[in-house]
């Protein structure tokens, strides 16, 4: 029995093929946030492992832009900064749901910018903000 971002399950069950091919090695269950049971709840997957989980369990992004920023692109922050520019209405609440249900045991901070205002501010130049399509590109994949 593992524990996969506060949700128990046994090897190999339902899990995403992008953490799969770590759950034999310890080093390595550490370094994608799959902990045994009694060791502390704190994730320590990379940025492209993360952009891979929203993207992967998130079926609505492709009607925004989804992008990552702040520390955690360095390595040395505690929480996720997303920014999602996008539409209102009924697909970003969509999206939200979407988002809580699968970073529901991540540190997610999450900004929400209509298209006019992501670029009167100039927050993704302003803030180096990476898209998370490019960073899940970067994911260790499944041999």
């Amino acid at each position: 029995m593992v524990e996969i971002l506060g949700q128990r399950r046994e090897a190999g069950s339902g899990i995403s093929p992008i953490v799969e091919r770590s759950l034999h090695r310890r080093d390595d269950l550490a370094r994608v946030g799959i902990r045994p049971e009694g060791v502390s709840e704190i994730s320590l997957m990379t940025a492209p492992e993360i952009a891979a989980l929203l993207l992967d369990s998130c079926g609505s992004p492709q009607q925004f832009e989804s992008y990552m920023f702040g520390s955690i692109l360095l390595r040395i922050g505690e929480d996720i900064d997303i920014l999602i520019v996008g539409p209102g209405g009924g697909a970003l609440s969509q999206l939200k749901g979407e988002i809580h249900v699968s970073g529901a045991n991540l540190p997610l901070h999450i900004l929400y910018l209509l298209p006019s205002e992501a670029d009167r501010t100039e927050f993704v130049k302003r803030e180096k903000c990476v898209p998370l399509a490019q960073l899940a590109r970067s994911a260790p994949r499944p041999d």
